[in-house]
């Protein structure tokens, strides 16, 4: 039995460290290792990386690399776990175009992480036994630092109603833009989730004191409108009457019985001399 651990070496979970050291130093030559589903093995020689081992079974500590005064390293990585790291940012500018007002901004969300590149991790920090509190203690200024000079950019073209309203859009971008910074530490952003954004008081104030004068001045202008209709409309009757009294008039005008001038009836055409109300020919009136 004894032989045999010497020959084989199991990189196994382990709950109080994301990244350790896993004890070879009375491996055999060429051992077999076993590396558990979602860990990775890194196996180290003088401080150089010789081989990435996922999970499975592969060879460690060829007999070539087991020589007096070589330091061989073999580090365990939790791969599958994530790492929910909470942070937050303020002194972020946001202009509000709308009203043309201006803000600094707080925000504070939560960053979903895991480890993608193992070695650059630990190079980086020069340490293998690291838990989840020190991972939190090593990301968490870089993920402020994120959140103030990404979001300031991301603002820039956003309205205030779709920055209060549109939080899950907003940790879509941000999740983007955090990617690529963490990816240079060895780490992979599963997802940036933005809790809130918040605004100062003297902001909201004045906001709302401007969204209410816009408000009276369109309720203004609204009765100032309201106003010219009725006028239009006074003015519009008093055209319709005038026009119905002048063609009144003229259709009086037009219906009046001609003036009897030259003394003749009208009905007859008989000459009429001296006054008479009627024709003694015909009986018409004469006007």
């Amino acid at each position: 039995m004894g032989f045999k651990s010497s020959k084989e070496v199991t990189v196994s979970r382990n709950d109080q460290y994301v990244m350790w050291r896993v004890d070879i130093s009375d491996v055999a030559y060429n051992a077999t290792l076993n590396v558990e589903t979602g860990l990775m093995g890194m196996y180290i020689v003088n401080g150089q990386l010789r081989s990435m081992n996922p999970a499975g079974r592969s060879m460690i500590n060829p007999k070539s690399e087991k020589k007096e005064g070589n330091k061989q390293e073999l580090i365990g990585v939790s791969m599958d776990k994530t790492f929910d790291i909470p942070c937050g940012g303020g002194q972020v500018p946001f202009k509000d175009w709308e009203y043309d007002l201006e803000d600094v901004v707080g925000a504070h969300g939560e960053c979903r992480l895991r480890i993608l590149q193992p070695w650059v991790l630990y190079t980086t920090l020069g340490k293998a036994d690291l838990t989840a509190e020190d991972l939190e203690e090593y990301v968490r200024p870089k993920l402020v630092e994120l959140l103030r000079t990404e979001l300031a950019v991301v603002l820039q073209q956003l309205d205030y109603l779709t920055v209060t309203t549109q939080l899950s859009r907003i940790s879509e971008v941000l999740t983007e833009k955090f990617a690529a910074p963490l990816e240079t530490m060895g780490l992979h952003v599963e997802e940036f989730s933005l809790k809130k954004i918040h605004f100062s008081e003297d902001y909201e104030n004045a906001r709302r004191a401007v969204i209410e004068q816009g408000k009276q001045k369109k309720q203004r202008k609204e009765e100032q409108r309201e106003e010219a209709r009725k006028q239009r409309a006074e003015l519009d009757v008093l055209r319709e009457l005038s026009d119905m009294s002048a063609k009144a008039a003229q259709a009086g005008q037009s219906n009046a019985p001609a003036p009897n001038a030259g003394n003749f009836c009208p009905g007859c055409g008989r000459t009429i001399e001296g006054k008479m109300l009627f024709c003694p020919s015909c009986g018409k009136k004469l006007s």
